[in-house]
């Protein structure tokens, strides 16, 4: 039996898998995962029958989706040669050329029809969306390779007790007696670490800057995330003490900050939907008051804020809905990434459907406020991490990690207790269309990587996590949520 491509290929991740299996290192079998990713896709591109019968009805939608245009529209100029014949040739850079071409194609047929009202526009919509979450599925998303490994920062040990006995002469018998570094981290690398000196010993964390501007918004640069701790930490939020930040790059290859280590232990998991624990009333309750205290941060005028400069100019929730989804859309056009059919009906719908309670005012708002992000001691919370994404914004939106840690779509308790407490009212199709949002994000942050991966000639292979490890979950999701937001936006103008 001849040794073809495709037992290669398997017996390549069988051995790899062992490999794995044998290793007790963390971020080498996150990297692991990762060169299985590849591997996986290169075994799913040499699928040539399938490549091309996936291709073929994709081409068949575009062919279909013209039809559906007004007469004369222009998006049929210019369409006729690239759907005249479905290219002979798959599993190759040239089909890829076709495919990135026919995805362009279908984004502008679908750019052109979202806003069509009738059942066949939104039928043909829905079979598009159908049609790349079969690509996506068959590329996997499996849970072990969305980690990114623990790779050298450029922090070591013998150089961080250097630095700290420079920065602190007055410490006698200063040194670094722990240093982990995590595994995990998209934007941010974290080095958990104690010093002992004769005074006695501090546990302390370093968020580090990535050496490639992956996630390019503000906060994502610890220049910028610094200012909005220190601004939390004054106004009393929980959250680990910021020490200082270290904004020259030339010492380590990056810049970072510095904060206490937090207490506490996490009680659930924004990313699997599982508590590790009970969640009581008092828990709740807890949560609330929390989420309240940060609504009502002051922003401090004069401070260095750029990582709130997009949302300041915007003093209502309307106007700051349209803004996120600008603001977002940016970020695809910054990573100069190719933006799918998907995507583009997410971008149109969200603008099309925008919430309209211009009468309430945004507020500065965590971000990413779920249980992974949230430390108890107890049934109080002791700390609350990762402020990266801190932005001026609609309650709606706070609620989603919560709600999604908390396995529910909508939790009435909940919000019915931050209303009795002083908060906005927050409705179920604000928190849908917010739902929409994010998953609008996740699909910016995967086309980023990829066209990342696509232009660093030699780039971290956890990257290629990201183009196998989201987008199946999200976005077999998308139809159902659409479908879910426009029944809560007829149910609430019935009953308005």
């Amino acid at each position: 039996m001849p040794l073809t491509d495709e037992k290669i290929l398997r017996l390549a991740r069988a051995n790899l898998a062992r490999l794995a299996a044998a290793s007790e290192d963390a971020g080498v079998r996150h990297q692991f995962a990762a060169i299985d990713s590849a591997l996986h896709e290169l075994s799913l591109r040499a699928d040539t029958d399938t490549e091309r019968e996936w291709y073929r009805r994709g081409h068949a939608l575009a062919k279909e989706g013209v039809t559906m245009l007004p007469p004369g529209s222009e998006n049929r100029v210019g369409f006729s040669a690239l759907l005249a014949d479905v290219p002979p040739d798959t599993g190759s850079n040239a089909y890829q050329r076709e495919l990135a071409a026919l995805m362009a194609c279908l984004r502008q047929i679908v750019h052109a029809l979202v806003g069509a009202p009738d059942a066949a526009s939104s039928n043909y919509l829905e079979r598009v969306v159908a049609w790349e979450f079969e690509l996506n599925t068959r590329r996997g998303g499996r849970a072990d390779a969305i980690n990114a490994a623990a790779v050298a920062t450029g922090i070591t040990q013998a150089g961080l007790e250097d630095y700290l006995r420079k920065r602190f002469p007055q410490r006698a018998n200063l040194r670094v007696s722990q240093f982990e570094v995590l595994a995990g981290g998209y934007s941010k690398r974290t080095i958990f670490f104690t010093i002992e000196d004769d005074g006695g010993q501090e546990e302390l964390v370093i968020r580090a800057n990535q050496p490639s501007k992956n996630i390019k918004i503000a906060g994502a640069d610890v220049r910028h995330e610094y200012p909005i701790l220190q601004m939390a930490w004054k106004s009393g939020q929980m959250l680990p003490e910021p020490l200082w930040l270290e904004a020259d790059d030339t010492l380590f290859g990056v810049c970072f900050l510095v904060c206490r280590k937090a207490a506490g232990r996490t009680i659930g998991s924004g990313h699997t939907n599982q508590t590790f624990q009970t969640i009581t009333p008092a828990i709740k309750s807890e949560l609330v008051r929390q989420m309240l205290k940060i609504h009502a941060t002051p922003i401090e005028a004069g401070k260095d804020l750029t990582a709130l400069a997009h949302w300041l100019p915007h003093r209502d929730l309307r106007s700051t809905a349209v803004a996120s989804v600008d603001f977002w859309m940016q970020e695809v056009r910054d990573h100069d990434a190719v933006v799918t059919p998907t995507m583009q009906r997410l971008h149109d719908w969200l603008l099309a459907n925008v919430p309209a309670p211009a009468a309430y005012q945004p507020v500065f708002i965590h971000g990413d406020f779920g249980l992974h992000n949230i430390l108890f001691e107890g049934e109080k919370i002791s700390s609350i991490l990762d402020w990266e994404i801190a932005k001026i914004g609609d309650p709606a939106e706070e609620f989603i990690p919560l709600f999604m840690s908390l396995a529910t779509d909508y939790d009435e308790d909940l919000v019915r207790e931050y209303v009795a407490g002083g908060g906005q009212p927050v409705s179920r199709f604000r928190v849908t269309w917010y739902v929409l949002l994010i998953v609008f994000r996740v699909l910016q942050f995967d086309l980023s990587a990829q066209r990342s991966f696509e232009l660093n000639e030699n780039p971290d292979m956890n990257l290629f996590n990201w183009l196998t490890g989201t987008s199946p979950v999200i976005l077999g999701n998308i139809n159902a949520l659409i479908a879910k937001a426009e029944r809560e936006r007829a149910e609430e103008a019935s009953a308005a």
